[in-house]
């Protein structure tokens, strides 16, 4: 829902200027990856008792979120669009950063549960 980038379009006859925001609502491939990540970290969360799965179901949140921000990338800067950061155009929407955040609190989650794998072993080990 929230934008994460927009079309700016000016002409140099004319000082009309149109902004439009993106959001995952104007693509739908977009609508279909952040449902998949959300379905599929869901999935990791109720897999606290198969932990190798839970890893694996993490990887692939991983992988889709990465693939959302490279298509978000794709989709802002498409059909002559840019994403300009700088001084005096310092645009920067919360939506692009949510994919980034997502796979960067995934990664810190697979982490953890590694930890607790090893852990595990060790403790079997000790007895």
């Amino acid at each position: 829902m929230l934008p994460f980038g927009f079309k700016n379009t000016t002409s140099l006859n004319s000082y009309h200027i149109n902004i439009r925001d993106f959001d995952a609502q104007t693509e739908i491939i977009l609508i279909l990856l952040f449902g998949a990540i959300v379905v599929v970290n869901l999935c990791a969360i109720f897999l606290f008792k198969k932990r190798p799965l839970q890893i694996t179901a993490s990887f692939v949140g991983i992988v889709l979120g990465v693939v959302a921000f490279a298509y978000e990338i794709y989709f802002s800067t498409k059909e002559g669009n840019t994403i300009t950061f700088g001084i005096a155009n310092s645009v920067l929407y919360i939506g692009l950063l949510l994919p980034l955040l997502s796979v960067a609190l995934t990664f810190l989650a697979m982490r953890g549960v590694q930890q607790d794998i090893k852990l595990l072993k060790e403790t079997d080990r000790l007895r």
